[in-house]
């Protein structure tokens, strides 16, 4: 699909403020157009001065790998909006820096023309931003008295049109590294009024490249007839700190295939597989009364925690419902309080002594939370990342002092943490001596962080760190997901659920817990510290959820797990055998979900489900003919938050003939976040 190349945003305003923007799109031939923004008021070079231009004209382009004409379409589709680029899997050109201000007097190096425009929209009149691109790479600089402080995170902004399709979904991936540690937002939306945004990320960069994937599925069309329709990539730079010089690299940009084969899921009831069960959980107890005020035991045993992240004080209760306690050392003690080390580590000595005095060696100890993060560290004015490596130094030797055998964990980042800061940890770890058991990371901050790419960050840590001779001295045996689960509707997706929690045991990760935020439909109210599980009982009565009934039958499959796979990426499947000895003996399970963890959930039609070695069930004898299954669903409807009393029956005592070991179902549909649950028992 093409698009038209006017202007779509001539008659723009600032999604927040409404001011209309500066903008300046990067196309043309050579360098004849590129551009200086600046920070409130866009100052827009279309022309250089005589002298640079024969400069400019006088250099030789760099070796381009550009789109090839007339290529044979043989990958995936990418959609592009320009009438110049064919429809391919990814655009391989290149892109070299645009000087920042003070550096316009020399030559620049030659780029490709490009489809990025520069917006902004503050109106301070300081420089900015000076950057070029291409549609598939981009180098960008933030000027040096650009003040982040002051400005939101919309007010310097790269965009990229694109053509989408309502009820679609797509997919924007890229690497991107920068000169020092900056964040800022992807963002798909559309490019005029209401700037409905249909994914969005955020990341934080630093020197080592970050992989970076955001998927959506649009819920509007564009037309080549009417610009104002258009959607668009968004880079939202106003954030990014003085100085700062990014590199955005293998930008590609596809349509997910929208209708995949029918899936068909397998079941292996002879393969016992022994994943650890993840459900676990961040606070999520009744502030006020922490030690008996709700969540009641019925809402909880049934889920059967493994792992709470929890403050000192609440260890007890929830090492009573069988889960192993996760101690947060730093809650309380976050800005503007005392900064640690403003008496020399004093207080922060006899504090962290004293957890260990009280709970010995029947915890974690996870040192600090989230301390890449200005209102869990950085916000102290001294702060710095290098003070948190002392901070956790302190507490792991205070704590190693009482309990040698302590397991503690960290660095617990936030889920946009930039890559090379788990290295620096680690380093640091190496060279004091320090041994930490569980390396602690939060991910899956928004539900369009694809799950493949989630993955590839886990199997990265273990080649780079925990499976690398040179970290073995800092004794990593874990890896704990210690915050997972976006905030809003995502959090609220039964489906989504089980496909982060799939994902995880797929990765080896040995301890998960939900993160916590405001309920959705009560702003205001965090569902860590209500008394509803992280969200997963209605704030107000106390009521399940949707998702409540996830975790349940989650945790229903962990005696037993059998191998189970999938066709096709949007189901996902969980299967459990039951105990071997239970009397009577017990009935089989599998779970079915419509993956909507990547924002691209659609209605899975025709599903079917192969059923082998069912003789390995301790209900199923040689003779056996026919076995009986009953179909239950849990459904989303958005936005999640309404009470479930019980899931829906599709089907009751439905016959499943068993031929030589084996049996099927077929024709199956699951809607978007959908999760059916098959129980088969003897007939």
């Amino acid at each position: 699909m093409r698009v038209g190349r006017q202007n779509p945003h001539a008659r723009e305003t600032c999604p927040r403020t409404h001011d209309p923007p500066k903008t300046a799109p990067l196309s043309g031939s050579g360098l004849a157009k590129t551009f200086l923004l600046r920070l409130g008021q866009a100052c827009v070079r279309a022309d250089y001065p005589a002298k640079q231009r024969q400069a400019v004209a006088q250099m030789q382009r760099p070796k381009i790998c550009s789109p090839m004409k007339n290529a044979p379409d043989t990958n995936s589709r990418i959609r592009l909006p320009s009438p110049r680029f064919r429809v391919m899997r990814s655009v391989q050109s290149g892109i070299q820096a645009a000087v920042a201000a003070a550096l316009l007097s020399a030559p620049l190096v030659a780029a490709t023309p490009g489809d990025w425009t520069a917006k902004d929209f503050s109106g301070s009149g300081q420089p900015g931003i000076s950057s070029s691109g291409s549609r598939a790479a981009a180098r960008v600089t933030i000027a040096n008295d650009h003040q982040p402080a002051k400005a939101e995170i919309w007010h310097l902004a790269l965009t990229s049109d694109i053509s989408v399709t309502a009820g679609r979904a797509y997919e924007v991936a890229f690497t991107v590294k920068a000169s020092e540690e900056t964040a800022f937002e992807v963002l798909l939306q559309k490019a005029g009024e209401p700037y409905t945004t249909f994914a969005i990320r955020k990341v934080t960069a630093g020197p080592e490249p970050v992989p970076v994937q955001i998927v959506g599925t649009s819920p509007f069309s564009t037309s080549d007839k009417d610009p104002a329709s258009l959607a668009r990539i968004v880079l939202a730079l106003g954030k990014a700190p003085a100085g700062a010089k990014l590199s955005f690299d293998n930008i590609k940009f596809r349509e997910i295939p929208q209708n995949p084969a029918p899936a068909r899921a397998t079941v292996d009831f002879a393969r016992r597989i022994n994943p650890p069960l993840l459900s676990g959980f961040l606070l999520g107890l009744d502030v006020k009364d922490f030690l008996k005020g709700p969540p009641d035991d019925a809402m909880v045993t049934p889920l059967r925690p493994k792992h709470w992240r929890v403050r000192s004080e609440w260890a007890e209760r929830v090492a009573g419902w069988g889960a192993k306690p996760i101690v947060l050392c730093s809650e309380g003690r976050y800005p503007p309080a005392a900064a640690p080390w403003s008496d020399g580590y004093k207080f922060w000595r006899e504090h962290v002594t004293g957890l260990a005095k009280k709970h010995g060696s029947a915890v974690v100890y996870d040192i600090w939370n989230e301390p890449d993060m200005g209102s869990f560290f950085l916000d102290w004015p001294d702060a710095t990342f290098e003070k948190f490596l002392e901070t956790f130094k302190e507490a792991h030797n205070a704590i190693r002092a009482e309990v040698p055998d302590a397991v503690i964990s960290g660095p617990s980042l936030s889920a946009s943490y930039p890559p090379y800061r788990l290295r620096q940890f680690l380093e640091f770890c190496k060279a004091n001596k320090l041994t930490v058991q569980a390396l602690a990371l939060h991910m899956l901050d928004r539900d369009d962080v694809g799950l493949d790419a989630m993955k590839a960050e886990i199997a990265r840590i273990r080649t780079e760190f925990i499976g690398n001779p040179q970290f073995a001295p800092v004794g990593v045996r874990e890896i704990h997901v210690n915050e997972y689960a976006a905030p809003g509707d995502p959090s609220y997706r039964p489906a989504s659920i089980l496909a982060i929690l799939a994902a995880m045991e797929e990765s080896g990760v040995t301890a998960a817990c939900r993160s916590c935020w405001d309920h959705p439909d009560a702003p205001g109210i965090n569902s860590g510290f209500d008394g509803t599980l992280d969200g997963l009982l209605t704030h107000d009565t106390r009521q399940p959820r949707s998702v409540w009934w996830a975790y349940k039958w989650y945790a229903e499959t962990e005696a037993g797990r059998v191998s189970a796979t999938s066709s096709n990426p949007s189901l996902v499947v969980m299967a459990s055998a039951g105990p071997r000895d239970s009397q009577p003996p017990a009935a089989a399970q599998i779970l079915l979900a419509s993956k909507g963890a990547d924002g691209a959930a659609r209605t899975l039609s025709g599903v079917s489900v192969q059923l082998l070695n069912l003789g390995a069930l301790p209900f199923v004898r040689p003779d056996t003919k026919q076995l009986q299954a009953r179909i239950e669903r849990i459904s989303f409807v958005p936005p999640g938050t309404q009470a479930v009393t019980a899931p829906e029956l599709v089907k009751e005592n439905l016959v499943v003939p068993v031929v030589r070991g084996a049996a099927s179902l077929s024709s199956l549909t699951l809607a978007p976040s959908d999760v059916l649950r098959i129980t088969l028992q003897a007939n």
